[in-house]
C-alpha cells in the first residue's frame, strides 16, 4: 500500500546542516509510524528564498516549517527573530491555505522577549500545534503536520473556512451552527435524504433573532408578530392588527411604532430586509397548524426534496445571521436603542 506523502518547504538559516542524510531518511521512512512520509520539496536560508519557494510552489506545498532565527540581513539575535517571524506572519497571511509551523531552538522566554513589541505574532503559533522545540520535538512536529494537513483537507475544515463569518455569527443562535454545518455537509455530499423538516430551524432561528432585537430595544416590542416584524424592518413602521389579522386603519385607537430615522436602512440594508421578508414568507408555515398552512413548504419538501429552494433559504439565513451579529455588536446600550423608534397612540 502506498503512503500519503506530505510536501514541505523548510526555511532555516542552518538548513544545510539540518537537512542531512539522517533527516532525509527520517522523513522518508516514517519514524513516527503514522502511515505517511514527508518530502522536502524546497528549502530557504532567508526570507527572500522562502518567498520565492512559496511563489513558485504554493499550489503543491502541504506545510511550511520555519525557524525564528532568520532574515535578510543582520546578525543580532533579537533583530533576526523579529524580522524572521514578522516576515513569516506576512507570508502566512498571503498563503493562508498553507499551514506554517515554527521549529526553533529558542525557548519561549527568549522569543517573547524579542517580540515584546509585537506579541501577537506568537499567537499564530500555539504550542504543540504550530510551535515545536528543536531538536527534541522533531517527531511531534511531523505528527502534527499530518494531523493539521489532513484536517485542512477535510470537507468540514474547508466549509468552516469558507463560511467562517457566517458560522461565527450563528453561534449567537441556539443550534444554528450545528444546523448550518449539517446542511452544508449535505450539500457537499449531495445527500439530502436524511433532512427532515429542514426549514423549521430557520424559522426558530429568526424567532430568536427577533426576540433578541426586541429584548435589547433595537426594535419595538412586536417580535410576537413574525410577519409584522419583517415588514417593520423593511418600511420602518408597524401598525396593530384587528382580530382578523388585518392592519387597523383607524390609528387613533391602536398603537403604532415608527423608526425615527427617515431611512430604516440605518438599521438594516433594504436588500437584506427584503430578503428576510422573503425568508419569513417561505418558512412561516412551520409555526402554523396544518389547517392554516399557506405555502405548505414542508409538504412541498417531502414531495420534491427541492434542495435549491432549501439552499436559497439557508444562504439568506446566513446573511441575516451576519447582519444580526453586527447589529448586536454595534447596539449594546438598551437606553440608546430605545431612541431608535417611537410609539404613538
Amino acid at each position: 500500500m502506498s503512503k500519503n506523502v506530505y510536501n514541505i518547504v523548510w526555511a532555516d538559516d542552518e538548513i544545510d546542516d539540518l537537512l542531512d542524510e539522517d533527516t532525509k531518511d527520517d522523513l522518508k521512512n516514517d519514524i513516527c509510524n503514522i502511515g505517511c512520509s514527508f518530502k522536502v520539496i524546497g528549502t530557504a536560508h532567508d526570507g527572500m528564498e522562502l518567498g520565492k519557494e512559496l511563489e513558485d510552489k504554493h499550489s503543491i506545498i502541504d506545510a511550511v516549517i520555519v525557524d525564528a532565527n532568520f532574515n535578510r540581513s543582520g546578525t543580532d539575535v533579537k533583530e533576526r527573530v523579529v524580522s524572521g517571524l514578522s516576515y513569516t506572519w506576512y507570508m502566512m497571511d498571503r498563503y493562508s491555505h498553507i499551514p506554517f509551523f515554527l521549529y526553533s531552538a529558542r525557548n519561549e522566554e527568549i522569543l517573547r522577549d524579542a517580540l515584546k513589541n509585537t506579541p501577537d505574532i506568537l499567537d499564530k503559533f500555539p504550542r504543540y500545534k504550530r510551535w515545536f522545540y528543536k531538536p527534541t520535538e522533531w517527531k511531534d512536529l511531523l505528527q502534527q503536520i499530518k494531523v493539521t494537513v489532513d484536517e485542512m483537507d477535510s470537507p468540514e475544515y474547508r466549509l468552516r473556512n469558507k463560511f467562517r463569518l457566517e458560522l461565527n455569527s450563528s453561534t449567537l443562535i441556539d443550534g444554528a451552527e450545528k444546523y448550518l454545518m449539517r446542511i452544508l455537509m449535505s450539500d457537499f455530499n449531495n445527500d439530502y435524504n436524511s433532512l427532515v423538516e429542514p426549514f423549521m430551524p430557520i424559522r426558530r432561528g429568526i424567532e430568536q433573532i427577533f426576540d433578541s432585537l426586541s429584548d435589547w430595544n433595537i426594535i419595538p416590542p412586536i417580535n410576537n408578530d413574525f410577519n409584522g416584524t419583517a415588514d417593520y424592518l423593511i418600511f420602518g413602521t408597524y401598525r396593530a392588527k384587528d382580530e382578523n389579522g388585518r392592519y387597523c386603519m383607524d390609528t387613533s385607537h391602536h398603537y403604532i411604532y415608527k423608526y425615527k430615522s427617515d431611512c430604516i436602512n440605518a438599521l438594516i440594508p433594504k436588500t437584506v430586509a427584503k430578503a428576510l421578508n422573503y425568508l419569513v414568507d417561505v418558512v412561516q408555515d412551520n409555526a402554523h397548524s396544518k389547517e392554516g398552512l399557506k405555502l405548505k413548504v414542508d409538504e412541498y419538501w417531502n414531495k420534491t426534496h427541492d434542495y435549491l429552494l432549501l439552499l436559497s433559504c439557508v444562504y439568506i439565513y446566513m446573511d441575516i445571521l451576519k447582519w444580526f451579529a453586527y447589529t448586536m455588536l454595534t447596539h449594546e446600550d438598551k437606553e440608546i436603542n430605545a431612541t431608535l423608534w417611537q410609539e404613538f397612540k
